[in-house]
């Protein structure tokens, strides 16, 4: 979860009122879903995956402050016993 600073939020009002890309959000929106991923990646590579299949995004908006994003996805490999553990 992230949230703008004061200067953010002020300096994306001013932005909206002309229309076009609120290049904070953006960048905001980028660096959360960066970081989701990086954490879902090493979540599967825990488990001994590979590789991560059906990978999704959601994400909400709480309070027009904060943005909360999650990614998620199917953790595998490319060998039965890669995210088994082997037997």
């Amino acid at each position: 979860m992230r949230s703008r600073s004061l200067g953010s939020n002020i300096s994306a009002g001013f932005g909206s009122l002309g229309g076009g890309e609120v290049t904070e959000c953006t960048q905001l929106l980028y660096h959360s879903c960066h970081e989701a991923i990086m954490r879902m990646c090493q979540h599967a590579m825990a488990f001994g995956a590979n590789a991560v299949i059906a990978m999704r995004f959601d994400r909400n908006e709480i309070a027009n402050t904060m943005s909360e994003v999650a990614a998620y996805g199917t953790a595998g490999g490319d060998r039965p016993e890669a995210v088994s553990g082997g037997a």
